[in-house]
């Protein structure tokens, strides 16, 4: 197997077509088949059906295909970046998990473009697990991840800021008279959850068990509109960071008595090389954070 086989198959999945796909990369129909029929043996599965109509995957086409997409994205990350090393030009390549993006990214590309009109970003929002992994391998130069206790000694890091987690209610629910929530109000009340990809999930539910309150789950998801969406319905109650809430000013923001935070930190591996670009990016985060 090699990444021009994932390639060619990943484009086959996508346009479920050889014809097409063939057209897109620029290669002949038999040679992207012969391509697709080579992983198919080295494997011993199938990856698509062949109909009249076009290829449709198999289970294990479906499972190459999740399992393909994050090595060709790196590889292609890899690439651009040996480019830029040879061209003595680095885009800083910023992680940060997608609900906190929309809190702490438009604070600081703002101003940093403002200092800095020559520099280049690039975002990525993996999950945090992902984000913390491509920082140790140095596929990310710069990571700002929501943390409770303490960060590893492996990683540098600045604060940035701080947190508050709250109840999101429709204004029709029970709970969206109430100026604060104790948690035992929550006692069989129907929620809509993050998954434990996100880490303000995953402090919620440790909440709940000391506290000894079972809310009544409805859903839960690791999408932010489908959340909103349940609470919008007023199917149940979700859950948010407060900083998120001039977003959706039709919904109503219910803190909990004994507030939960959580701390924001700007992270980076101590052991990794940096460069012009990323040392001025971090000496500009030192001067903004105490701001935000």
């Amino acid at each position: 197997m090699n990444l021009n086989q994932l390639k060619y198959f990943q484009t086959v999945y996508l346009y479920g077509n050889v014809s097409r796909a063939a057209d897109i990369l620029h290669i002949s129909q038999p040679s992207l088949s012969e391509s697709i029929r080579t992983l198919e043996d080295e494997f011993g599965v199938l990856l698509f059906d062949r109909r009249y109509r076009g290829m449709k995957p198999t289970e294990a086409g479906d499972r190459l295909f999740v399992l393909s997409r994050s090595l060709l994205d790196d590889a292609a990350r890899i690439e651009r970046i040996m480019d830029e090393l040879g061209k003595d030009r680095h885009t800083i390549r910023i992680g940060i998990t997608p609900m906190l993006g929309s809190i702490i990214i438009p604070k600081i590309i703002k101003r940093f473009f403002m200092l800095h009109p020559e520099m280049r970003l690039e975002v990525l929002e993996p999950n945090r697990e992902d984000l913390l992994k491509k920082v140790d391998d140095e596929m990310i130069d710069i990571a700002f991840i929501v943390h409770k206790d303490p960060l590893p000694g492996t990683y540098a890091s600045i604060f940035v800021s701080k947190l508050e987690i709250g109840c999101v209610a429709h204004a029709a629910d029970s709970l969206a008279e109430k100026q604060t929530l104790a948690v035992q109000d929550l006692e069989g009340h129907r929620v809509v959850m993050f998954t434990n990809a996100h880490f303000h999930a995953v402090m919620l539910r440790q909440y709940f068990k000391e506290a000894g309150v079972r809310p009544d789950i409805l859903l839960q998801t690791s999408q932010l509109s489908t959340m909103l969406e349940i609470v919008r319905n007023n199917l149940a109650t979700g859950f948010l960071f407060k900083e998120m809430m001039g977003e959706f000013s039709d919904l109503t923001y219910i803190p909990f008595e004994d507030p939960i935070h959580v701390n924001v930190s700007m992270i980076w591996n101590k052991t990794a090389g940096h460069f012009k670009e990323m040392d001025e990016f971090i000496q500009f985060m030192r001067q903004v954070s105490p701001l935000l």
